[in-house]
């Protein structure tokens, strides 16, 4: 038998527990896969005031710019 005191197997029980824990992190972590986001023209806006540029995913017609606060509307794509 191998003889420790405590202090060394409390370490080494500790050790490998922790050494299991970030093993299966690891494993997991590696497994998952995320989906890619596509911005769809509709979530961008352009502020007609200061011509800032940003996203905004939350409304379809009528948005307020983070930067100014004004209020911008969605206008349609003209057709040609």
């Amino acid at each position: 038998m191998i003889g420790l005191d405590i202090s060394t197997a409390i370490c080494l029980y500790l050790g490998i527990a922790l050494a299991a824990l970030l093993g299966y992190w690891l494993r997991f972590e590696r497994g998952r896969s995320f989906e890619k986001y596509e911005l769809s023209p509709k979530e961008v806006w352009t502020c007609g005031i200061c011509a800032y540029t940003y996203v905004d995913s939350l409304h379809e017609t009528l948005s307020q710019c983070p930067q100014c606060h004004s209020w911008n509307r969605k206008s349609e794509p003209a057709d040609t």
